[in-house]
């Protein structure tokens, strides 16, 4: 399964500019989408996400 065209996935692990092939499309897009509703919600609440709440997935090594 192909990551969604289009979409540019914000990796941890990424080397000239390509993300490596470590995680799943899946875990990229969900770190994709926790990264920009943590943006958001900075701007609305004008304060961070607690850090405790986010997903597992942006922990490096999780697998």
């Amino acid at each position: 399964s192909a990551c969604m065209p289009g979409n540019k996935l914000v990796h941890k692990n990424t080397q000239n500019g390509r993300a490596l092939s470590t995680e799943s499309c899946l875990q990229d897009a969900v770190y994709y989408n926790v990264v920009h509703a943590e943006k958001r919600a900075i701007k609305v609440l004008n304060q961070p996400l607690d850090p405790s709440m986010l997903p597992h997935v942006l922990e490096p090594n999780s697998l």
